[in-house]
């Protein structure tokens, strides 16, 4: 009986060590929603169709006339962060005693990634990614599927860029997960290139049918100004309207500053050396689980997709920082999906050696992750322990009872 009690200690000591890590990183960048993800729940098909609006037309007929109230949306937001963040923790619980459990762990449980997710709580892409979790823990093989591919329709209604997000990750829970279970290879693959399919089919009727004129996008302007409780962020409905071709052309001149240029090498210091971590363990034990070469290669191609997929908005869009963040993002949670895979096995690493210099460099990369900096381009900035401003702020807001120390500031 001493071994399984030891064993029991070791995990309750752990799994404590573990929460205080997340609790440390999540509280780096957590605030209340920003104006501009206020701003975007507000759209709705209350005009007719347009990109954007699938969650806010929910919103809208569940809450009502209450979507009106600022503290409304905020409660969602965060409940929505709240599930992503449960979700992929009860996942973690999965890991079992395999050598890359503590390695990974310390290192994604301390991504800046997971505070700059915390500092965008009402941000669209965060549905997106609480969708994934949902079909990452279902553990009924065509609960799975039914679930997946009904992401693959509705999260592109949520948001056109969904597909880049999360698209090559809920392909990949798919192709390792209970969905395709007992499956030939081949079917494997062609079920995961089917819900990657059906992401692509729905982002293009998004962008071809929910294109929105810019009379139409200063009615929908008028109209959520008038009914919001505050004043919303008027840029945030320009992101209807901007051609493709507009925003290739202005960030050809963005990307020519110096400043930008240093700016965005400081960012990746923060964010690629965990993402070139966790995606290394990614790539290792998806060669280590599958036998079979063409499975093998789709997962290698859809953790590689799941990566790079972020990255690619840097031609499209100047949220560089978030694009950054997202891609680290998309390794740990590539990882946890492999490692947590129905065909997950042990790799035996020596005590001695490599398995020592990988937990050295985890430590490291733990360090790191805690005390790095990441940039939150909106004018906040990341807190750190004992986090004393945040614990102040409550109490005083607490005790003059003044519901406006909630809101966000003009302009964030």
């Amino acid at each position: 009986m001493t071994e399984p009690r030891a064993r029991a200690d070791t995990w309750t000591i752990g799994s404590f060590a573990f929460a205080l890590l997340l609790a440390i990183t999540l509280l780096k960048g957590i605030r209340m929603p920003s104006r501009w993800a206020v701003t975007h729940y507000l759209f709705s098909y209350e005009l007719g169709f347009m990109k954007r609006a699938f969650w806010g037309e929910i919103l809208r007929r569940v809450f009502g006339s209450w979507t009106a109230n600022y503290f409304t949306l905020a409660f969602v937001g965060f409940a929505v962060l709240a599930a992503f963040v449960t979700l992929i923790v009860w996942r973690c619980r999965k890991l079992g005693d395999a050598p890359e459990r503590v390695r990974f762990l310390l290192v994604f449980l301390a991504l800046p990634s997971l505070s700059f997710a915390a500092h965008l709580v009402g941000y669209l892409e965060q549905i997106a990614y609480l969708a994934l979790a949902i079909v990452l823990v279902q553990s009924r093989p065509r609960v799975q599927l039914a679930l997946a591919l009904t992401a693959a329709l509705l999260v592109p209604l949520v948001h056109e860029a969904a597909i880049v997000w999360v698209g090559p990750l809920i392909a990949l829970v798919v192709l390792v997960g209970p969905a395709t279970a007992g499956r030939s290879s081949r079917m494997r693959v062609i079920v995961a290139g089917a819900v990657l399919v059906m992401f692509v089919a729905a982002t293009a009727f998004v962008l071809v049918r929910g294109q929105v004129t810019p009379e139409r996008a200063n009615a929908v302007r008028e109209k959520a100004t008038a009914y919001f409780e505050f004043r919303p962020r008027q840029d945030a409905f320009q992101t209807l309207t901007i051609p493709l071709r507009d925003s290739l052309r202005e960030l050809r001149g963005w990307w020519a500053r110096t400043d930008v240029q240093i700016d965005m090498a400081a960012s990746f210091a923060v964010f690629a050396p965990g993402a070139m971590f966790l995606a290394a363990i990614a790539f290792r034990r998806a060669r280590a689980n599958e036998t079979d070469r063409a499975v093998r290669l789709a997962m290698y191609a859809l953790i590689g997709a799941a990566i790079a997929g972020p990255l690619l908005l840097h031609f499209v869009g100047r949220d560089g920082h978030r694009w950054n963040a997202l891609a680290a993002l998309n390794a740990g949670l590539a990882a946890l999906t492999v490692l947590t895979s129905r065909s997950a096995a042990p790799v035996q690493v020596s005590a001695t050696s490599g398995g020592r210099s990988r937990l050295g460099i985890a430590l490291a990369l733990c360090l790191w992750g805690v005390s790095a900096d990441p940039v939150f381009f909106d004018a906040y900035g990341p807190n750190h322990a004992p986090f004393a401003s945040q614990i102040r702020f409550v109490i005083d807001a607490v005790r003059t009872g003044n519901r406006s120390w909630w809101l966000p500031e003009q302009g964030r």
